[in-house]
């Protein structure tokens, strides 16, 4: 069980999980411009299968039942609509 959140997209893309996921940030060129957490998401620029878009709501959803998976540092797509998923990025090892 971990803290979760949802985070929807300016284009209705939405994406939940654990609040420790890590995102890169970008620019509107699409140059990237840091790292944040999804808690911290509001307002900032995601990388969607749709491009890049801001996201407009993060929503704590309570604690939920997560599997935890790292990929080496790399990025992967997740979304509640497999065809607009968000890209998160697996920087660090989770608990």
């Amino acid at each position: 069980m971990q803290p979760c959140v949802r985070l929807t997209t300016e284009g209705g893309g939405i994406w939940e999980g654990s609040a420790s996921t890590p995102y890169d940030l970008f620019a509107v060129d699409g140059s990237p411009t840091g790292m944040t957490y999804a808690p911290h998401m509001e307002g900032l620029k995601v990388l969607t299968d749709r491009g890049i878009e801001t996201v407009v709501s993060v929503i704590d959803i309570g604690e939920q039942l997560v599997c935890h998976q790292h990929y080496g540092g790399c990025s992967y797509a997740a979304g509640l609509d497999p065809s607009y998923r968000i890209y998160s990025h697996n920087a660090f090892a989770k608990p």
